[in-house]
């Protein structure tokens, strides 16, 4: 079932808004952003922060590095907001804040010590959604929860 022309209208000023105060907690004008992009014309910023415009995924990456936030949050929250049904598939509906710390508090930690792919990786983050599906995880102790993860290296 597709979602309502409303949320898909709610869903692209979301995104738009983040990109919009990203980029101007960094004092950049629309333009200072498209050239940082590689974008021809201001005018698309513009619609991507008015939600006219969807931002394509092929755009992720290069303007997650030009606002200076990590590539990995940036997606979350875009998969969120523009594809919500495969941010679904992927998070089973966890709050955000919570997918952004796991996918970039947790996961490089673990990567970095040569476990992704491995039982004890897989394990440790079946175990973190767990308590997050069961409600016991709040994004201070999923914070905590990565701490000790990372301690653990």
């Amino acid at each position: 079932m597709g979602l309502s022309p409303e949320t898909v209208k709610r869903n692209k000023e979301g995104a738009g808004s983040y990109i919009s105060h990203l980029r101007k907690s960094h004092s950049l004008t629309q333009g200072d952003l498209a050239l940082l992009v590689g974008i021809e014309h201001y005018t698309m910023i513009s619609s991507y922060e008015s939600g006219r415009v969807t931002v394509p995924p092929s755009s992720y990456r290069p303007l997650a590095q030009s606002l200076r936030v990590d590539p990995r949050e940036f997606t979350v929250r875009m998969l969120a907001w523009n594809e919500p049904q495969t941010y679904a598939g992927l998070f089973d509906n966890m709050d955000v804040e919570v997918a952004v710390l796991l996918i970039t508090r947790g996961s490089p930690r673990l990567k970095s010590a040569g476990r992704v792919g491995t039982t004890a990786y897989a394990e440790a983050i079946q175990l973190l959604r767990q308590l997050i599906e069961e409600g016991g995880w709040t994004v201070e102790t999923l914070n905590r929860g990565c701490e000790l993860i990372g301690k653990s290296e």
